[in-house]
Parts: structure tokens; sequence; C-alpha cells
């Protein structure tokens, strides 16, 4: 079963981005389309469990939670709004996981 899940405006409504999984893997992965539904693009791709996708409030970096690190957790990643540069931020120990990141606004 297809699954798209977790919608995200960016902070321009130009782009939403969103979580993925075509049923087939155990997988779920990061998308990015237009607004208007087109130009969908993948921007994880490491058959692992992504998901709950945020933008940044410049619109420039995505942070998501993961999986990728087989370490029966979940930890918090970020990277930039065209899928490059990702990165692991947070390093829970066992039996914590970190899940559902959301930007905190500047005080």
């Amino acid at each position: 079963m297809v699954n798209e899940t977790s919608p995200a405006y960016s902070p321009d409504c130009t782009q939403i981005c969103y979580t993925y999984s075509n049923g087939e893997e155990n997988t779920f992965e990061i998308f990015v389309m237009n607004s208007d539904g087109t130009n969908d693009i993948r921007l994880t791709n490491n058959n692992s469990f992504d998901g709950s996708p945020r933008w940044s409030p410049d619109g420039n970096r995505i942070v998501y939670s993961s999986d990728a690190h087989q370490t029966d957790k979940w930890e918090i990643y970020i990277m930039n709004s065209d899928g490059t540069n990702a990165k692991r931020i947070t390093n829970s120990p066992s039996g914590i996981t970190a899940i559902d990141p959301v930007w905190k606004p500047e005080i």
C-alpha cells in the first residue's frame, strides 16, 4: 500500500515536503514537490524509515527523524532543502529515541 504522510509547507508555501513509502519495501523516504503537485523529488534514499520532515524557518534546511544508523532507535537528522549534506544531529543513549523534530523560533 502506498503511504504518504507528514506533509509540511515550506515557509514561502511554494513547496511541500513529506514522507513516502511505495508499500513494497519496509522503507519510508523524504520527498519534496511544488505546492501544485509538480516536480516530485526524492531527497533521501537510504532504505530506512525517514519521517516527520519539517522546514527550517528560512526554508534552507529540512529536519527529520530516521533510523538510518540501524541502532534500534530513532535519531534527528538535518539536510539542505535539496537533500544534500544530510547529517545526524543527535546521538541518544540506548533505549531512547528522538522523533518528531520541530524548529524552535529564535527569541
